[in-house]
């Protein structure tokens, strides 16, 4: 479900208890959301929200909408703060998407792609008052069992982040 369409610069999140959504923040000026972003719907995460996903096509789509996609990646995310916070997001792109038929892994993804990302997310969560410890592009080959993945997630990024499956952005 798409909270969030590319290009906005409006941050729409569903208020749980009334079922509809409402406008959560809006970006500086200069940042804009480079893709669709939104939730997957019956999962949850640590912070008892569904896990996120930021969905990969060219056209932007409208919040409340709900679309087929296929997991490529992981993009694995470690808030600074007094208690460090994972706030991971699944990275895919529309299932009949024909531009992207051919991305199965994070790891076909341009740099340029993924370093728009990369920048997107730093610049949004500074604008929270908030910096990230690190962050990294993690393959979907490495993270197929979702279920799995909700209970393991910190000793996956111990193990992955040395080795050479991981890909990390030079912001």
């Amino acid at each position: 479900v798409i909270e969030t369409s590319a290009g906005s610069k409006v941050k729409y999140e569903l208020d749980k208890e009334l079922g509809l959504f409402k406008v959560d923040r809006v970006l500086h000026p200069v940042v804009v959301y480079p893709h669709n972003c939104g939730f997957i719907p019956r999962t949850i995460w640590r912070d008892a929200d569904p896990m996120d996903v930021l969905v990969i096509m060219k056209e932007p789509v409208h919040p409340g909408c709900f679309l087929r996609a296929r997991a490529v990646g992981l993009i694995a995310m470690i808030e600074k703060g007094v208690v460090p916070r994972a706030d991971h997001k699944i990275v895919a792109v529309r299932a009949d998407d024909p531009e992207y038929l051919e991305y199965t892994n994070i790891k076909d993804f341009p740099v340029d792609i993924l370093s728009e990302i990369g920048r997107f997310l730093v610049n949004c969560i500074r604008q929270k008052n908030q910096s990230l410890d690190d962050f990294w592009f993690l393959p979907w080959d490495l993270a197929s069992d979702c279920s799995s993945l909700l209970y393991f997630i910190p000793f996956f990024i111990l193990i992955v982040s040395q080795t050479r499956y991981m890909r990390k952005i030079k912001m």
